[in-house]
């Protein structure tokens, strides 16, 4: 019978800590704010990144007309004629 007992407190102590444990909607709703937490960050770097690369570009004077770039030429000898063998 004390065993019993035992047992019985046992279980009423785990039932208290019960409704402190996490549920699958309080699962759910963590995963939703951190992904949105996610996305939120990588939408301010990515727009971060272009607010600078739009003022770099008017900063920096204009681009130059460069030359257009020359063609490698690579020139492949012909075989010498055959020499004629001494006799």
């Amino acid at each position: 019978m004390s065993l019993m007992r035992e047992d019985l407190r046992d279980i009423k102590a785990d039932l208290k800590i019960l409704p402190t444990l996490a549920t699958k909607r309080d699962n759910a709703n963590a995963f939703i704010v951190a992904a949105t937490l996610s996305l939120a960050i990588v939408g301010v770097v990515i727009g971060g990144l272009g607010w600078l690369e739009t003022r770099a570009s008017r900063v920096t004077s204009p681009p130059v007309a460069s030359a257009a770039p020359q063609p490698i030429i690579i020139e492949i000898p012909q075989a010498a004629p055959p020499q004629p063998k001494p006799h």
